[in-house]
């Protein structure tokens, strides 16, 4: 290998961790490219002769972190728990990695709105996540009568809905009450507890046993 493309490399992966290292601390709206060269031990030049913008950075970073989350959630929809303990667990881990990347879900709607469907691959989705158990168990629930008959859409409109929305609507939801962040995300936890109890309730018949669920 060249030294040029060894140096380039070695470059490009600096200007990444150094990039996620920060994005992960203070979120990818409050970085600069600055503060990403800063990091690396770079120049704002070399940054952007390697990825353009940080844009581009931005959606190599998300695309990075979607696929690391996406991994741990497809364990955990083809696992052994019941299916309302996985539809506990995915709120859960849903709230958890928003709390850390509250900016994610308009950067994917930003996304999607820009790009279209195809952006989705980008992103870090993987349509692997379609063959988990859990969609065999859905359809066992639903046959059964333990389960809503609801159609996979609306439940996926059902659980991202409500756990995207308060991340979507801090800044309203924070000016319209006058809230201050610290406030804002105690009622996020509390928030999420009641969807998690409002959503179960709503797609189970009885709630309450998980025995065959």
């Amino acid at each position: 290998m060249q030294k040029n493309e060894i140096e380039k490399q070695s470059a490009e992966s600096k200007i990444l961790e150094a990039a996620k290292k920060l994005y992960l601390a203070n979120g990818m709206s409050n970085v600069s490219s600055r503060d990403i060269a800063e990091e690396a031990g770079l120049n704002v030049a070399l940054l952007n002769y390697y990825f353009r913008s940080k844009e581009k950075l931005q959606v190599i970073i998300f695309s990075e972190i979607m696929h690391e989350f996406l991994l741990g959630m497809m364990e955990v929809m083809d696992g052994d728990l019941s299916l309302q303990e996985k539809v506990r667990v995915f709120i859960e881990k849903e709230y958890d990695f928003l709390t850390v990347h509250p900016e994610i879900p308009n950067f994917i709607y930003n996304e999607l709105a820009k790009n279209g469907p195809c952006s989705m691959e980008n992103g870090g989705f993987n349509p692997a996540i379609f063959e988990t158990k859990v969609f065999k168990q859905i359809a066992e629930a639903q046959a059964n009568g333990t389960m809503r008959q609801i159609e996979l859409p609306s439940m996926i409109l059902l659980l991202l809905g409500n756990c995207h929305i308060p991340f979507l609507a801090k800044t309203m939801v924070c000016g319209i009450h006058n809230l201050s962040s610290e406030t804002y995300e105690e009622q996020v936890i509390l928030h999420k507890h009641n969807i998690t109890e409002m959503i179960i309730s709503y797609l189970f018949i009885n709630p309450n046993n998980t025995t065959n669920v």
